[in-house]
């Protein structure tokens, strides 16, 4: 019984992955690929960037970014975006699609899959809690 208790939670912990990437993939996959091309990235990055920007201005300010803090996402690595020092963080600046998508992109071959994509996972896991 143990073994096959033990063999359950270990499945569990393997299978979790698999699923935080297809319900990533279902709602950001607009091809039916699965992957995620560059603009499919954008999109999950500018909808991320809309739920932050709390009053709706286009610009993420400390307030708004201490709030994220509290639940809403991770304000410090947001707060890093700021390219020009002015203290807000842009949607353009929050996007900066090359960067962060050629970062992910290990292999080169323009779309996020596979390991690229569990990588992904993981980081918006940790940036949730």
């Amino acid at each position: 019984m143990r073994s096959l208790t033990l063999a359950a939670v270990c499945a569990a912990g393997l299978a979790a992955p698999a699923l935080a990437q297809s319900d990533l993939l279902a709602a950001y996959d607009r091809n039916g690929d699965g992957a995620l091309s560059r603009t499919e990235f954008e999109t999950l990055q500018k909808e991320a960037f809309a739920r932050l920007d709390g009053n709706g201005d286009g610009r993420l300010d400390a307030a708004e970014l201490s709030g994220a803090d509290k639940g809403r996402g991770d304000g410090g690595r947001a707060m890093s975006r700021d390219a020009n020092g002015d203290g807000v963080v842009t949607e353009a600046e929050f996007v900066a699609a090359g960067r962060a998508f050629g970062k992910l992109d290990r292999n080169g071959d323009g779309v996020l899959s596979g390991d690229e994509l569990a990588r992904l996972t993981r980081a918006l896991s940790r940036g949730r809690g």
